[in-house]
């Protein structure tokens, strides 16, 4: 028969489960000294007391979240120790077993496996939560759906595709592409441009094995190399020097704010484009081409063009207009 504070805790669970805020408030005021007295018996031993906190509330709640608690088996004080120092146990042995004398780490043995990849990150985790907005949420997400040389390479224009953080290169290799080069743009990317330039492969170890800060602080937020504008430019010069240098055309896809900037250094580069596609919202979302073009021929243009999609959504279009077929990859 189940008692008034198991009645109690099945109401605060489903509030944690909806992310009520008074729950989450109650579920914090509640248990904080419960998950501070299990993080004291880890913390200092190679795990961080913070990193600890954020990773214990994130893995309660997913185990919520599946029904892992059962009233009639106990406490949820109970439960939650019991979830928090196996948690705790799993990530020392992990780290662990990767410090141990003789250990690899996931991106050495591919590497090991595979001379030819010069470059191995993995996928990453973003935290602690309530400072990763929703735009670097949506960046990790794109970029941990990149794993295989052929993904990275053909969204390698669209931002940096691999953490820096999570990397591991060829010392020699890097050595010969000349290291990290100050041009006033990130350097990761541009680094993982210039491999990508001279056709050096890409892997990716499809697991988040690291766990990526997000932080005011950051370079990222604070370092100007980290501008759009700056990226805009690093992307616009190895455009120019590579997938359009030896092209005759150049149609973008995308006339909003940021297709008009990312040209303008195109222009500059000598790569002035012969057109724009759009979507005109005002007239029902309809696609239109600026300036106007003869659309018949459009196709035709667009075989001997590069297609330069900046910021397109996904609608029907015209037949006389390139469909997404016609939209072929920059690597062609």
């Amino acid at each position: 028969m189940e008692t008034h504070q198991s009645l109690e805790e099945v109401d605060l669970v489903r509030g944690l489960q909806e992310r009520d805020p008074k729950a989450m408030e109650v579920f914090l005021e509640r248990y904080s000294p419960l998950l501070h007295h299990c993080i004291s018996q880890f913390a200092g031993r190679d795990l961080e007391r913070d990193d600890l906190w954020q990773e214990l509330l994130k893995y309660s709640l997913e185990r919520l979240d599946v029904g892992h608690f059962d009233p009639q088996r106990g406490a949820l004080g109970t439960w939650l120790y019991r979830v928090a120092w196996c948690r705790c146990l799993d990530l020392q042995r992990r780290l662990q077993s990767r410090q141990a004398p003789g250990s690899r780490l996931p991106q050495e043995a591919i590497m090991e496996q595979d001379a030819d990849v010069s470059v191995c990150g993995t996928q990453v985790e973003a935290f602690p939560n309530a400072d990763v907005a929703e735009g670097f949420r949506i960046y990790v997400q794109w970029q941990n759906a990149l794993v295989t040389h052929d993904d990275i390479c053909r969204e390698i224009f669209i931002e940096s595709p691999i953490a820096h953080p999570s990397s591991m290169l060829r010392r020699l290799e890097l050595v010969e592409m000349g290291a990290y080069q100050e041009r006033g743009w990130a350097e990761d990317y541009d680094l993982w441009l210039r491999y990508h330039a001279a056709g050096r492969r890409f892997a990716k170890v499809a697991e988040p094995l690291v766990r990526w800060r997000e932080h005011r602080a950051r370079a990222t937020r604070t370092d100007s190399r980290y501008s759009i504008e700056n990226f805009l430019r690093a992307k616009a010069h190895y455009l120019s020097s590579g997938p359009l240098a030896a092209r005759d055309g150049l149609i973008v896809w995308g006339a909003g704010q940021t297709g008009r900037r990312l040209s303008k250094h195109l222009i500059r580069a000598g790569h002035r484009p012969d057109a724009f596609v759009d979507i005109l919202r005002a007239r029902g979302d309809e696609c239109v081409v600026r300036p106007d073009l003869d659309t018949d021929n459009l196709p035709d243009s667009v075989e001997d063009a590069d297609v330069l999609v900046v910021d397109a959504p996904l609608v029907e279009v015209d037949s006389s207009l390139p469909t997404e077929e016609q939209l072929f990859n920059l690597e062609e």
